[in-house]
């Protein structure tokens, strides 16, 4: 049985405004110094806006920072008349709009990530470039075994936990999120293995927001984090191979091409090969594992995020879902 980690989650979610079905710079709407409701702040983030959620030892603690997020963007969306949330993830901003904002926001100032395939990522773009994303990445508060010290002992199994997370998590969401725009955005940024070690543990940010549809995509998402952190916990702990094991059938060649082509051929194939473990190990708590398996599959054969969680109306729904009485709810869909 795997141990459960003491582990705190994040994210900065991003996203886009929009007036009359174009996107808009978020700084028509969003001041300098940002909002703030209940802890989460609504902030810049060049064109797009974003928020910054408070770490949280579970996934309904880490959506009521979001709904607070969203609540205090209605509030401030309702003194600018036609202007809404847009759930696109990726691009092109108009070359009218974007040299209208400010030089912060038409500059593309992400700095660069790690990438444990390559070393590093660098976004490296002519000035002018209009394409933008929506970024969904994922924070993890971590503790020893994986990092940190513990008595004399110290301990750094982040870069492990990285081509674990590919595996899971982000070959997984290639899954789900099946539109071509993410291989678009993975030409600048996104790419598998990309990853930054902040002091709070780890960022994985292969991920765009398309988890920010819904609550119950969130709790899949970082369900399927805490999965794997508990798998490399557990390994290390009990001295136990369970990470080998997962990893077994992983190729940094099917991985990353599934990833970074937004392939869901090549990521069915690569979560065939660990089917075997989320059955074996995945607790009822967890998003995937013996009951749910099946079910997931027939999800993805029958019918997509798009039809169940579309982009419309995202905002409401977030504010209108009774978070403490919604657990996995998307499982029981399929």
């Amino acid at each position: 049985m795997l141990e459960r980690s003491p582990l705190l989650l994040g994210s900065d979610p991003e996203f886009f405004l929009q007036k009359d079905g174009a996107v808009i710079g978020a700084e028509r709407v969003i001041p300098k110094e940002g909002l703030d409701y209940g802890g989460t702040e609504v902030i810049l983030d060049g064109v797009q806006m974003e928020f910054n959620v408070e770490a949280s030892e579970d996934t309904y603690e880490l959506g009521r920072s979001i709904q607070n997020g969203f609540s205090t963007l209605k509030t401030r969306l309702g003194e600018f008349p036609g202007v809404s949330l847009s759930m696109v993830e990726c691009l092109d901003v108009s070359l009218q709009e974007l040299y209208s904002l400010s030089v912060e926001s038409r500059t593309l100032g992400c700095q660069p990530s790690l990438n444990i395939y390559d070393g590093m990522s660098q976004i490296d773009v002519p000035p002018g470039f209009p394409t933008r994303s929506a970024g969904g990445h994922i924070h993890l508060g971590l503790q020893p075994p994986i990092w940190g010290r513990r008595g004399g002992a110290y301990s750094d199994e982040r870069r492990t936990l990285i081509p674990m997370f590919d595996m899971v998590v982000g070959n997984t969401c290639v899954l789900l999120n099946t539109g071509t725009e993410q291989a678009h955005r993975r030409l600048t940024y996104g790419k598998a293995g990309e990853y930054r070690l902040p002091a709070h543990g780890a960022e994985y940010r292969p991920l765009s927001n398309f988890w920010l549809r819904d609550y119950v995509l969130l709790q899949f998402v970082f369900g399927m984090a805490h999965f794997t952190v508990d798998v490399l916990t557990t390994s290390l702990k009990q001295s136990k191979p369970l990470d080998d094991q997962l990893m077994r059938y992983f190729t940094v060649e099917g991985v990353r091409a599934a990833i970074d082509k937004n392939d869901p051929t090549l990521a069915m194939k690569n979560f065939d090969s660990i089917a075997g473990f989320l059955e074996e190990h995945g607790r009822a708590y967890d998003p995937l594992n013996r009951e749910t398996l099946p079910r997931f599959r027939n999800f993805l054969r029958k019918s997509n995020i798009e039809r169940e969680f579309p982009a419309e109306g995202v905002m409401e729904r977030w504010i209108n879902t009774d978070l403490e009485n919604t657990w996995f709810q998307f499982i029981s869909r399929f």
